[in-house]
């Protein structure tokens, strides 16, 4: 499981320096950041609902 959230983290810090240094606008790479958080985070609670809800059955 640890190696599981390091391989998360260090993809976002990739997806986070790669729109940092896109040729978009601030405005416009805040809102890409802020949406690929939400993407992941919705991704892992997805991933933990599944578990939880096999371990219950």
């Amino acid at each position: 499981m640890k190696k599981f959230l390091y391989f998360l983290g260090g993809v976002a810090v990739g997806i986070a320096i790669g729109l940092l240094i896109a040729p978009n606008e601030g405005k416009q790479t805040r809102e890409k950041l802020r949406q690929e958080l939400i993407d992941i985070l919705e991704s892992i609670l997805k991933r933990r609902l599944k578990e939880h809800d096999k371990g219950s059955n």
